[in-house]
């Protein structure tokens, strides 16, 4: 028979509290909250202008 290829791994509880915290701040970012959307933008990937 063959082997379970399922591999064994540490749950890690800090990876979901902080994906929370990333998703509480895309909620707020989305918002009309000017001083906190100043502060979230200094984390935010900036856009790709096309070449016209």
């Amino acid at each position: 028979m063959m082997e379970s290829s399922k591999k064994s791994f540490k749950y890690e509880e800090w990876v979901d509290i902080f994906k929370g915290i990333l998703i509480i701040f895309v909620v707020i970012g989305h918002g009309y909250y000017y001083s906190i959307n100043s502060v979230i933008f200094w984390f935010h990937m900036p856009e790709v202008q096309q070449k016209s």
